[in-house]
């Protein structure tokens, strides 16, 4: 099973509410080690961007909408990537 979600170092220098809340979350996924998941950090910026793609995901599989009301936007892509 895969697990992806995302993932802004950059954040660290400015969150605070629910981008704080995204960014602990998605700290605590990077340091998640459990067998049969494989987590995979992706930059929701990059991805929207064309520059990073989201792997492609089975049905068994997990995005993580860890980035607030932009939400949709995951729903949206895995439409289109699969």
């Amino acid at each position: 099973m895969i697990v992806t979600y995302n993932y802004d170092n950059k954040l660290d220098t400015h969150a605070a509410g629910a981008s704080l809340y995204h960014l602990e979350i998605s700290k605590l996924l990077k340091s998640t080690k459990i067998e049969d998941i494989k987590f995979i950090p992706h930059s929701f910026k990059d991805v929207l961007l064309g520059k990073a793609k989201l792997p492609r995901l089975g049905d068994e599989d997990i995005v993580l909408n860890n980035i607030g009301p932009y939400a949709w936007f995951y729903h949206y892509i895995r439409e289109k990537i699969n």
